[in-house]
């Protein structure tokens, strides 16, 4: 390896780079576009308003709130509490308790319309949700089964459950 004398890579060649030059690339996209129209933009707030006042002048409103409708309006569940769902479906089996019921025992009704309903609903996402991986499966009657093992002598299952509070 040859040494430097005491001198500086660039005036030696080692270690030397060459001139590097950044090249921008004209935007394609729809979200190249309005990447730069993010960073153009101040604050999140204005951000937002901007690309709005964008949007509605360019296109008419009645687009624009055909396409928010067209998005889903609920955040996913995380893969956790859909295991733990079917996990309380599993455990409502074991019992002989309707699924349904013990979700509504569990969460309260909080004066919904139709709470049998909606949890209903919720147990079966969480179905379709987790016979997609037999490791969910798995995950979930290792729960349920947990949950029977765990059971106090004298409990009723559904007071266990209330104890242990699964995040349904």
């Amino acid at each position: 390896m040859a040494k430097s004398g005491g001198r500086k890579p660039e005036e030696t060649g080692l270690g030397a780079y060459p001139p590097y030059k950044v090249e921008e690339k004209p935007p394609e996209t729809a979200e190249d576009f309005l990447s730069i129209a993010l960073k153009k933009a101040g604050p999140e707030e204005v951000r937002l308003d901007e690309i709005v006042r964008m949007l509605r002048d360019r296109y008419k409103g009645e687009q624009i709130r055909k396409s928010l409708h067209k998005l889903q309006h609920r955040a996913p569940v995380d893969p956790v509490t859909q295991i733990r769902r079917h996990a309380v479906e599993l455990y409502a089996k074991m019992h002989n308790i309707t699924p349904a019921n013990l979700m509504v025992t569990l969460k309260g009704d909080d004066d919904r319309k139709d709470p049998k309903g909606s949890e209903r609903y919720k147990l079966r996402e969480a179905r379709k949700f987790v016979v997609k991986e037999m490791d969910y499966v798995v995950g979930a009657r290792a729960v349920a089964e947990n949950w029977e093992h765990i059971r106090p002598k004298g409990k009723t299952p559904i007071t266990h459950l209330k104890k242990v509070n699964p995040e349904v």
